[in-house]
């Protein structure tokens, strides 16, 4: 049986499948910025975050095309968070009157990556509208999750030192601690606690098995523990204490679940700094064959670098010092972005540094 559409309906059907598809292609990508840009293996000269910015900002724009949906203009809101971004945009233009600066691109560059945010802090907010909250955060927390055990899985391939294919998609450990394809130890250790929060959360929604969630926790504070990262600890405190204050408080079987992965982290990332010294020998004896790094088998841990917190202490209170200086100089519009790096350098001879 043939059945006759007025031409408005086929316009709103038509609009309908358009905003339908646009917004899961708009989650994908926004998703997919929890992954791809921390897996690229290239940090090359002169800026060492270009590909993975680059990549960051093209999956951005890419899940701008809903904003070419009637759907989305006709619910069209602001986050009230989206408000202060604009307030650092209002005070980066008010800079450019006052303050002279060698290149344009000292201030448009922030103002396009808070414009940037902004476009993705109202498009995400849409999103939330038309699928639902816990929708849009369970996928978000998945791939969070799978890019952080994607991660993991090359901070464990550096530790090995394994050749082979994985060498073109891992970066060759070059140093003493592990970093993963992120190139840098805290920021390889900080994309894997989200990994932790986010598997912490998809075990609570009962999303993922305890035999499968707690032998993944136990494997990242294995992992995160050989990139001697001291910030973890402090980390994994939060965590496990607000999880536990969250179930003392509703006593839901959800924060249960929540306070049980939490917990197991923080105890395997202590006890891995005490038993990785007294089992690395035996794992280099056995598996020495698999590596063919002129360095495997080595790592980084936070029990022993904790006797540099005195020297790193004090460099730190001298940067704080010199924010300190640079606030009092000008307390409500700032130096000016990018201008620390010269005002550093100034306060740098005088006595007090």
């Amino acid at each position: 049986m043939l059945t006759l559409l007025k031409p408005g309906q086929v316009l709103i059907n038509t609009a309908s499948y358009c905003g339908r598809y646009a917004a899961h292609f708009s989650l994908l990508l926004i998703a997919l910025m929890a992954v791809l840009p921390f897996l690229l293996p290239f940090h090359r000269p002169p800026i060492h975050s270009f590909y993975s910015e680059w990549l960051a900002f093209a999956l951005g724009i890419g899940a701008y095309v809903a904003f070419l949906t009637r759907n989305l203009w006709e619910n069209l809101s602001l986050p009230r968070t989206a408000l202060y971004l604009f307030g650092l945009i209002a005070v980066i233009v008010i800079q450019s009157l006052w303050i002279k600066r060698p290149y344009v691109a000292q201030a448009l560059m922030p103002a396009l990556y808070l414009s940037w945010a902004i476009l993705l802090m109202v498009l995400v907010h849409w999103l939330r509208l038309r699928f639902g909250q816990e929708k849009v955060v369970t996928t978000f927390a998945w791939f969070v999750f799978i890019g952080g055990l994607l991660q993991a899985i090359a901070g464990l391939v550096q530790f090995l030192g394994i050749p082979g294919w994985l060498g073109a998609l891992i970066i060759v450990k070059k140093s003493l601690a592990v970093y993963g394809n992120l190139a840098q130890s805290n920021h390889f250790a900080t994309h894997i606690m989200l990994a932790v929060a986010a598997l912490s959360y998809l075990f609570s929604r009962r999303l993922l098995s305890w035999g499968l969630a707690l032998s993944i926790a136990a494997f990242f504070a294995f992992i995160i523990t050989l990139s001697g990262a001291r910030a973890v600890l402090l980390y994994a405190l939060t965590l496990c204490v607000l999880s536990l204050m969250l179930y003392l408080k509703k006593r839901d079987h959800a924060y249960f679940r929540l306070s049980i992965v939490t917990c197991t982290f923080l105890l395997v990332f202590i006890g891995t700094q005490y038993l990785l010294p007294q089992i690395n020998d035996t794992l280099a004896q056995y598996l020495a064959e698999l590596s063919l790094n002129p360095k495997p088998f080595t790592y980084d841990i936070a029990l022993e670098r904790a006797h540099a917190v005195t020297g790193g202490l004090s460099e730190r209170v001298s940067e704080w010092h010199k924010g300190w200086l640079m606030f009092l100089r000008a307390p409500l519009l700032g130096v000016g972005v990018g201008n620390y790096a010269s005002y550093s350098f100034h306060y740098q001879s005088m006595p007090e540094f």
